[in-house]
């Protein structure tokens, strides 16, 4: 405010601001709820979720994004060809949450170690929280699956399921379900930047860079399990 602003200007402006203020008070709030403000209020539901921490969501969030990734390497493995239709069902629905919880909270122990070193203020739990909810577009993928299947049948779990999807009928259909996986998974890292920018108080690029050196991380530690195991055989 101005030195030179007479007394009547100095009270005029606090009232104007006054009645702003107010006026944003009583302006009512959106609701958040996640499944759906995740997609387009990202920061706001990120905030919400944190200071709502919830362990019984993030379990059921952890075991349908462990579902969506089992479901994913049973088709791209053809795991169908030895294991058949129904075991891979009840595999999905028994193993999934442990393969959740495991893979998820491993992932969510590096974001935070890497985050330590870049100075980031987020807690443990705050990662935890971020990971499970980003994982919502991730888990969106198992609907595709489920069209699948109600399309194919449990054919899509064997090795002659990829002759199908050259053939000129079916090709453009499996474009589509391709294109949509895609989107999903770049809606996905959209989401899980702009989570650990909020919790770790970062810049976009700061907060890619958390993710990107994670993952370089993970990526190491998988190939010197991997190598360590070898050896030992």
């Amino acid at each position: 405010m101005p030195k030179n602003w007479s007394k009547k200007e100095r009270k005029t402006l606090q009232e104007d601001v006054g009645k702003l203020h107010e006026k944003a008070l009583k302006k009512p709030k959106r609701k958040i709820v996640p499944i759906k403000s995740i997609w387009i209020r990202t920061s706001d539901t990120f905030r919400f979720v944190v200071s709502e921490y919830d362990r019984k969501k993030l379990f059921f969030l952890y075991a349908f994004g462990g579902m969506a990734i089992l479901f994913n390497r049973a088709i791209a493995l053809n795991w169908g060809d030895e294991l058949g239709f129904y075991k891979i069902l009840v595999l999905g629905i028994i193993a999934s949450p442990v393969l959740g919880l495991l893979l998820f909270n491993f992932i969510s122990g590096v974001l935070y170690f890497i985050g330590m070193w870049l100075k980031g203020s987020a807690h443990f739990f705050e990662i935890r929280t971020v990971v499970g909810y980003s994982l919502i577009p991730v888990i969106s993928v198992i609907f595709i699956y489920f069209i699948k299947v109600v399309i194919f049948g449990k054919d899509i779990f064997l090795y002659d399921f990829y002759a199908l999807e050259t053939t000129h009928l079916w090709s453009n259909v499996f474009l589509i379900f391709r294109a949509f996986e895609i989107m999903l998974g770049i809606i996905t890292i959209e989401i899980l930047v702009t989570g650990i920018s909020v919790i770790q108080r970062f810049p976009s690029w700061k907060a890619f860079i958390n993710i990107f050196l994670s993952v370089i991380l993970v990526i190491a530690i998988i190939l010197v399990g991997t190598l360590f195991l070898w050896l030992m055989r």
